[in-house]
């Protein structure tokens, strides 16, 4: 039975059988029996880079080296197609069945019409999808040439041990007898196995990952009409003008990172593996990747090369050099997706901007959301006004001197890190009903930083506008290779492929409440504002409470889903600005006045 397993004892499997209509017989013609086995290397599928124990196949086992068995159930039925040709006929038969009589062995039986020569024929044969398996790679159709395409399934199921394997038997001939006919199932292509830790103080869902590689391909035909079956490859998944080339799947059932208590972990997840196939004759020059994606970076598609300005596929595993793959070995990616090793640990995750005209009542949540504690030291918020052409940069190294006359800090609490899985809130407001919600919350430290229409700061400045979060300076030029932002909200960057340069649209922001929910996304710094992680809520809604933690979805928030012109107190506007036009840099110094300069 052709599904993959990673321990023999965990394998249950149910019979299967295929629809009435696929298995009633031929009624014309001669039936002409099959005994079928697996040929040694599909019995034996050996990993080039094991990282312990794993396994590909029901029932499906490995030893201390990492080398996977694969063997079949007895009693399993699989439905098969079957080519025939005598060199003047040729189809495709469908309806036959592999019955597993071992764990090597099976048979199964055709029909040959009348008007082909047994003294001639011969068959090559491909084992179809399997009933209740939802993994790996299956043929879903031979046409009347033997071009069998092969698919691989849109969503990975990471917490099922059954995947469907690609098997086929090229031309054979018909035994001495004419009415029987011995066969050998070769496994197509390569499995990718896959497993990943993070140091990430929340849980978060894997949503999919992509392979990157110039050879492999997750989806193609293979032609069994000559003695040596031809690989076709089908297009990348991803291919953006050839720009990207690219194959993604979406993963169920697996997550990185630490539980609901923020007891953070680095421990690898359960492997799991797609299929894919390389192309035959064709030597690979690149060295393969494999990305771990959250969902808002998987809905925008494409894996950028050019990601200076965006930090959506960070999370990768390079091979150490270019491989060639071959059909029946599996090779792993192990990828860590640790915080430590990118830009910082430190993400917007509350945004509530208002009017002045009405009061300041304007803060940023900003959390750790490592499971470590995070000095302040280098990380700095700003803001940009596009109508003033000004920067407003707050250096937050020591919250205490960003602190409004001594107001509403919290006793005992550091001014200078945050601990792993806290949250800080910088407000410019002394609100009677905010301030003691989040001092009653789990917000470790809060800020009353001040501001008003005549003494903005990078909390109150820029009202409406992009607010960004940097790390070991404050330039936010993305027309800069250096550009050190590490998150930030109300900005999105764009490639335009034609002039080969990054557009920034810089959104206008109605008086309402935005939070990035924990149950979304790999929550982890962003260069690219990434609406998906967003949810929002109404002025009305959000009555002015301090929410002050790292926040779950609750009933008053929706999904922010677009830009749609709808006013300016409810959408963004689009406003086509770059950072070029920035003239002015007003800081906010350890003394707590503030300068200009240009």
């Amino acid at each position: 039975m052709t599904v993959v397993c990673f321990s023999a004892a965990s394998c249950q499997e149910q019979d299967i059988y295929p629809d009435s209509a696929q298995s009633a017989a031929h009624k014309e013609g001669v039936t002409i029996t099959a005994d079928a086995e697996l040929d040694a290397n599909s019995q034996k599928i050996i990993s080039h880079a094991a990282q312990g124990a794993a396994a590909t196949r029901a029932t499906l086992s490995a030893d201390r080296s990492g080398n996977i068995t694969y063997s079949w159930e007895a009693g399993a039925e699989i439905p098969l197609f079957v080519y025939i040709t005598d060199g003047t006929h040729h189809e495709t038969l469908t309806g036959s069945v592999l019955k597993v009589v071992s764990e090597k062995r099976g048979h199964f039986q055709f029909n040959v019409p009348d008007k082909y020569n047994l003294d001639n024929l011969k068959i090559a044969v491909a084992i179809g999808k399997e009933n209740h398996v939802d993994n790996g790679a299956w043929i879903t159709k031979m046409d009347t040439e033997g071009n069998a395409k092969i698919a691989t399934p849109a969503v990975i199921d990471a917490t099922s041990h059954k995947y469907n394997i690609p098997l086929y038997a090229s031309l054979s001939p018909l035994n001495k007898d004419g009415k029987s006919v011995s066969i050998t199932f070769t496994m197509l292509g390569s499995w990718i196995g896959i497993r990943a830790k993070s140091d990430m103080a929340y849980q978060s869902n894997i949503h999919s990952i992509a392979l990157e590689s110039d050879v492999l391909h997750m989806d193609g035909t293979l032609n069994l009409s000559t003695a040596r079956p031809a690989w076709i490859p089908r297009n990348y998944r991803i291919d953006l003008e050839h720009k990207e080339k690219t194959d993604t799947i979406r993963v169920n059932g697996t997550s990185i990172g630490g539980s609901g208590d923020r007891a953070g972990t680095t421990r690898y997840s359960k492997p799991f593996y797609v299929w894919a196939k390389a192309t035959s004759g064709q030597e690979s020059r690149q060295k393969a990747r494999v990305y771990v994606r959250g969902k808002a970076v998987s809905t925008m598609g494409a894996t950028f090369k050019e990601d200076k300005f965006s930090m959506r596929d960070k999370f990768f595993s390079e091979a150490k050099c270019p491989i060639q793959f071959i059909d029946g070995d599996t090779y792993y990616f192990s990828v860590d997706a640790s915080l430590a090793d990118t830009d910082g640990g430190l993400i917007m995750t509350e945004y509530y901007h208002n009017t002045i005209a009405i009061g300041e009542y304007n803060w940023i949540e900003i959390t750790n959301v490592t499971n470590r504690d995070i000095s302040l030291e280098d990380y700095y918020l700003v803001s940009y006004h596009p109508e003033t052409a000004s920067l407003y940069v707050m250096a937050l190294a020591d919250l205490a001197k960003l602190n409004r006359k001594n107001r509403d800090m919290i006793p005992d609490h550091s001014t200078t890190m945050v601990p792993a899985g806290r949250t800080i809130c910088l407000a410019a407001s002394g609100h009677a009903i905010g301030i003691p919600k989040v001092k009653k919350s789990n917000v470790y430290q809060l800020v009353s930083t001040g501001g008003s229409a005549a003494y903005m700061n990078a909390v109150t400045g820029g009202v409406r506008y992009a607010k960004f979060l940097c790390k070991g300076g404050w330039n936010i030029d993305f027309n800069d290779p250096k550009c050190n932002i590490v998150d930030n909200f109300g900005c999105r960057v764009t490639y335009d492929l034609a002039t080969k340069k990054y557009l920034t649209f810089i959104y206008y922001q109605g008086p309402v409440v935005f939070l990035r929910s924990k149950e979304d996304e790999l929550n982890v710094p962003q260069k690219n504002f990434l609406p998906e992680v967003w949810n929002w809520r109404g002025l009305n809604a959000a009555g002015f409470s301090y929410l002050g933690s790292f926040n779950d979805k609750d009933d008053k928030m929706g999904p922010l889903t677009g830009y749609a012109p709808g006013g300016k107190e409810h959408y963004f506007i689009k406003l086509l600005w770059t950072m070029n036009d920035v003239r002015y840099t007003k800081f906010q110094p350890e003394d707590g006045d503030w300068h200009t300069g240009k």
